[in-house]
């Protein structure tokens, strides 16, 4: 007995217990990393805030449908459609004035190389009017072949001065007409900017602080990180977050989705510029759509489905952040608009280059309702 009891005692010794704690089993996770997942990565938050900014650098197959110009997404493929529109309506304009200055100028010479060529004849008619003592009508006839064409040429040659001094005087006026309404969407732009930053700054205070007073670290840091890093707050709104916030307002669409054709409650300063531009171009002769713009909440971001994957694996339940460039801003492709822009037929009075088809609108962009944008985004 005492040779078997040795024996069994070594076999326990080298092959460990049947039955082995539980603290000790391989299928427990370590209470280290538990409590470690619930804590959001700075560096992963930067890398979503930064997809956001290259989206709305260079997206140039999105749009933001709320506004009446429906511009991409991108700031770089917007610019480069838009192609300068003040410089490029300052240009139509001189080549409209050039080309009728010289159509003019052609007329007047034409009248003039005609009454020239005419003239021998009627000098001999004038001269045979004489000789049968019919004064009046010899000094009628070379008055006809003389003073005549040039008053006509002269007549011609200033109205086409007086027609283009005109335009310019017109445009002038027009673009000084708009320039109160540009200034005031500056101030607002910028009033409304810096108070959502202020706001997103205070929410991320009170979440972290309400958090911690329930003795919550884990909340508390992704308050904070979520906030100033992140995309969205850790709430999964936009406005909870200054990095987001931020870019909403400079080159992103702005926050508070008025709908089409209104654009957003507070404008970024980008579209700001956009529209800006977009209506001093109008002012001196182009078409462009440039409906009221006011400066709110962009609903998500174009952060990929990583925040969906993230917050069902903290939470155990499926995510309510829109996910994907699409979901971002309710983004619409170009082509789901008709092309959104379409070259247009040149008007009489205008050389407009560009412009948007009268009934293209964009119905369902970062609407109130749309599929996995927050209530409070609206």
């Amino acid at each position: 007995m005492a040779g078997a009891a040795a024996i069994c005692a070594a076999a326990v010794l080298i092959t460990g217990p049947a039955h082995p704690p539980a603290s000790a089993r391989p299928d427990r996770p370590a209470t280290l990393p538990v409590a470690l997942a619930g804590i959001d990565s700075p560096l992963a938050e930067l890398l979503l805030s930064i997809k956001v900014v290259n989206n709305d650098l260079f997206n140039g197959t999105d749009i933001f449908g709320d506004y009446a110009w429906q511009p991409f997404q991108g700031v770089v493929p917007q610019f480069i459609y838009t192609a300068l529109p003040i410089v490029s309506q300052l240009g139509y304009n001189g080549a409209r004035y050039l080309g009728e200055s010289a159509d003019a100028l052609i007329g007047a010479g034409y009248i003039l190389s005609e009454a020239g060529w005419n003239l021998p004849g009627a000098i001999i008619t004038a001269t045979r009017q004489v000789l049968a003592g019919q004064f009046a009508d010899a000094v009628t006839t070379l008055t006809n072949a003389t003073v005549v064409p040039i008053r006509t040429a002269g007549t011609i040659a200033l109205d086409a001065g007086r027609a283009v001094l005109g335009g310019v005087a017109t445009n002038i006026a027009n673009t000084l007409r708009v320039v109160p309404g540009i200034l005031s969407g500056l101030l607002e732009t910028a009033s409304g900017s810096a108070a959502a930053v202020v706001a997103a700054a205070g929410t991320i205070v009170k979440i972290a602080v309400a958090a911690l007073s329930h003795g919550d670290f884990n909340a508390a840091w992704n308050a904070v990180v979520d906030g100033l890093l992140g995309p969205l707050g850790s709430d999964g709104l936009l406005t909870s977050s200054v990095a987001g916030t931020s870019v909403a307002v400079t080159i992103g669409p702005g926050l508070g989705p008025q709908g089409y054709p209104v654009g957003y409650r507070v404008p970024s300063f980008r579209m700001w510029t956009e529209k800006s531009q977009l209506t001093i171009a109008d002012a001196i002769g182009a078409h462009y759509p440039t409906a009221a713009v006011m400066p709110v909440t962009r609903s998500a971001s174009a952060i990929s489905a990583t925040l969906a994957d993230r917050e069902g694996a903290e939470s155990g339940v499926a995510s309510t952040r829109p996910t994907g460039v699409g979901a971002r801003e309710g983004g619409h492709r170009r082509d789901d608009v008709g092309r959104g822009r379409q070259d247009s037929v040149r008007v009489a009075d205008s050389q407009k280059p560009r412009n948007l088809q009268a009934g293209n609108q964009d119905p369902v962009h970062a609407r109130p309702g749309a599929p996995g944008m927050h209530p409070e985004q609206h």
